[in-house]
């Protein structure tokens, strides 16, 4: 049987071994007094009915402004980005922990026993029915003719959009322990890209599963199995003719999506992810703390510390700003351009958060992993 590690036990027991980095234990508010940026919250929803069983939430999708929320009790719903209106919500009748994939009213998502179920919204008519091998716990991805699922097995499926029927198979032989969750798999170019707990980001067909290129993101280090943990459990991103990935314990890198060939690379480790603009590549490492690398280069250009000792999110880019959240459930906002602190925002009590914010260019959206779902506008205090 497969075990698999939280971040948390992981990190305990790194530091049992002394392995560990010591951890600052960061200030609850800003050094400066007066944040740059003020938030003013627009709305609030309570997206799901209860703390989530697994302790976080099912990450939000935005597409072409509405977002949509599975949660862990089997409810996947939508709602306007801008105004917080619910749109629409159903009921699946079993357990969600992967999902939910959207394109339009078309919805998947994916249970812990392996089933995968796709859904037309608004109603949640079922359209068809799937089955993998193993629990399903990333974002099934959602193409003209295919749907990519991913289970924690290491074993990659490609659907038939319209039946669901299998169309392949891909599988990949993963170490015996590794972090909790996955990767989600990204559809582009007729490609499949996704990483795996064997360090490895891989780019299959989409028509037929085929190995078309990998790269090593994270190389095992130590002979204990614990020093060997080296998943690749961040959604890699796609942006400006380049792929980026990082690795826990390894590399951030960027990679030609064509072939695999490595424009850059730098050690860098996480498990949180990534984000990308036109001028830098964002990460959250595994000490908490947020860098800002050249995007095209790889050469670091700030890096915020006084996030060391958080679990921050993956950030998210929002105009020429920078915000996550962490686990004492607070939104933190960083100028993209030097990485200060602008502002830090506790948006509920007792809260976490476990997912990146996703910004709609106007406003940003936080999901508590109590389930409640929030929008804020950023701006400026000179403005006032």
């Amino acid at each position: 049987m497969k075990r698999l590690l939280s971040i948390a036990v992981l990190a305990f027991l790194l530091a049992g071994c002394g392995a560990a980095p010591e951890r600052q234990t960061p200030s609850d508010e800003l050094r400066d007094e007066t944040p740059e940026v003020v938030a003013e919250r627009e709305w609030q929803r309570r997206a799901s009915s209860g703390r989530e069983t697994e302790g976080e939430a099912l990450p939000p999708v935005l597409r072409d402004g509405t977002l949509y929320i599975a949660d862990r009790r089997g409810r996947v719903s939508a709602y306007d980005a801008e105004s917080g209106r619910l749109v629409w919500r159903f009921g699946t009748g079993e357990a969600i922990s992967g999902g939910p994939g959207v394109d339009e009213d078309f919805v998947v998502v994916g249970s812990r026993k392996g089933r995968v179920r796709a859904f037309e919204a608004p109603d949640g008519e079922t359209l068809w029915e799937a089955r993998t091998s193993g629990e399903v716990l990333s974002v099934p991805a959602v193409g003209e003719n295919y749907v990519i699922v991913r289970g924690n097995d290491g074993r990659v499926y490609g659907l038939d959009r319209d039946s669901g029927s299998r169309r392949w198979v891909h599988d990949v032989s993963v170490p015996s322990l590794s972090l909790r969750g996955n990767g989600d798999p990204l559809l582009a170019n007729g490609q499949v890209m996704i990483g795996f707990e064997n360090g490895r980001l891989q780019a299959l067909g989409a028509d037929d599963g085929d190995l078309r290129w990998e790269v090593t993101v994270s190389e095992p280090r130590g002979s204990a199995d614990l020093d060997r943990v080296r998943d690749v459990d961040a959604n890699p991103v796609l942006f400006g003719g380049a792929l980026y990935v990082v690795g826990y314990r390894g590399n951030v890198m960027a990679v030609n999506p064509a072939n695999g060939q490595v424009y850059w690379d730098r050690e860098l480790s996480s498990h949180a992810g990534l984000a990308v603009d036109d001028e830098r590549t964002y990460v959250t490492d595994d000490r908490g703390r947020i860098w800002a690398l050249d995007r095209r280069t790889g050469a670091a250009i700030w890096r915020q510390n006084d996030t060391e000792g958080l679990q921050p999110t993956a950030p998210a880019v929002h105009g020429d700003r920078v915000v996550f959240g962490d686990d004492k459930g607070r939104l933190t906002v960083l100028s993209a351009q030097d990485g200060r602190m602008l502002a830090r925002i506790r948006v509920r009590d007792d809260a976490t958060i476990s997912e990146a914010p996703v910004s709609d260019g106007n406003g940003v959206h936080v999901l508590t992993d109590d389930g409640y779902l929030m929008r804020y506008r950023l701006r400026d205090r000179n403005d006032d």
